[in-house]
């Protein structure tokens, strides 16, 4: 797609790894090998960048550390966007949620999105590959819900068990949103969303990326 065509077209995307990659191997955002670079993303009419703290499971004892470190690699490397980009935060894993108080912080720090787990379990809920098919969202993970349903914040069920997606469906008062998901029927995975699961994702308002 040449650069006139892609003027055509406009953009949302809802997720990237790319700040780790800033973050930990020194890339630059203006222009990098990554998923995603400014570069790129200002070829298109508009484009709107949803870039994930990706809380690594090796990051369980300073997974707060660690979310505050990637939100400040996003804030220093977007504070000059071009004009027809924009971009959103997300967390990608809730080991830095360790009270609700932190994640009200990580709100007002700009967070709009957080998936609760990645793949594996955690104080919150619990991963796809949960070995324990029972295990699904935690007492205080209900009531991480409720506070994110609270001040706003998007709960992203990418990467949950089918437990903690169900439980997420009952309690939670905001639309759902899957933020990098397939389908359960094109290729069946513990990862991917069935068609039940796609159905109550839309029924909830929200949308599956």
């Amino acid at each position: 797609m040449n650069r006139d065509t892609k003027n055509n077209y406009s953009v949302f995307d809802t997720h990237c790894d790319t700040l780790c990659c800033v973050r930990d191997d020194g890339k630059s955002l203006n222009e990098n090998d990554c998923h995603v670079d400014l570069k790129r993303m200002s070829e298109y009419k508009s484009y709107t960048q949803v870039f994930a703290c990706f809380i690594d499971p090796i990051y369980k004892t300073c997974g707060a550390e660690r979310t505050m470190n990637l939100t400040d690699t996003f804030h220093t490397h977007t504070q000059n966007l071009p004009q027809n980009v924009k971009a959103v935060l997300s967390i990608e894993g809730g080991e830095g949620i360790y009270s609700l108080s932190a994640l009200r912080n990580y709100h007002r720090l700009g967070v709009k999105i957080a998936a609760l787990t990645w793949n594996y379990s955690n104080h919150i809920a619990s991963g796809a590959l949960e070995s324990d098919e029972n295990r699904g969202l935690t007492d205080f993970g209900k009531t991480v819900v409720a506070e994110m349903n609270k001040i706003g914040m998007l709960i992203d069920v990418s990467h949950l068990n089918r437990k903690s997606f169900y439980d997420i469906a009952k309690v939670t008062k905001m639309p759902i949103v899957a933020t990098h998901s397939c389908s359960d029927f094109i290729c069946p995975h513990k990862r991917n969303l069935t068609d039940e699961q796609f159905k109550i994702i839309k029924n909830s308002g929200g949308c599956v990326g």
